[in-house]
């Protein structure tokens, strides 16, 4: 039994390849940034008693951000997310 997968020559796979791989690196540095963010939340409402407004704003961004990378990775949305797209709406919270 012989297998006659061959492999993919269409140019705009090898392109969204790259896309993918652009998005992994990206996401793995958003996550850093997250997680300074949660460090940060914690520290002000462990001192202050309140969260910051913008600091909310950021995290939830990034959830969404890394969420839109994922879906895109895992070929479940051709939409390329930020910066080839808009940064996505947050919710009133």
């Amino acid at each position: 039994m012989t297998d006659n997968v061959k492999p993919s020559r269409n140019k705009s796979t090898w392109i969204r390849f790259a896309y993918m791989l652009l998005f992994a690196l990206l996401v793995g540095a958003a996550r850093l940034v997250l997680f300074f963010v949660i460090l940060g939340q914690s520290v002000l409402v462990l001192f202050s008693g309140r969260d910051n407004d913008k600091l909310r704003d950021l995290g939830q961004g990034l959830g969404k951000w890394i969420y839109q990378c994922v879906s895109f990775m895992t070929f479940n949305t051709e939409l390329k997310p930020f910066p080839f797209a808009d940064w996505p709406d947050l919710d009133a919270s």
